[in-house]
């Protein structure tokens, strides 16, 4: 949340772009149980980057 310069009332939309965003790349029974945030950072290039386009429209 911090790298997005995004506060606690992001949030919910964060984790719904992200979930977004990682269908858009996998299929959903690749999804894990449990999504980290710094892990998908980690994972996918371009994450942060297209968090922030979905976030400001």
């Amino acid at each position: 949340m911090e790298a997005l310069g995004a506060d606690d009332a992001a949030e919910p939309r964060v984790v719904r772009e992200t979930a977004a965003f990682l269908l858009d790349h996998q299929p959903v029974i690749d999804l894990p149980p449990l999504i980290d945030l710094d892990d998908v950072v980690a994972a996918c290039d371009g994450y942060l980057e297209e968090l922030r386009r979905r976030l400001a429209h």
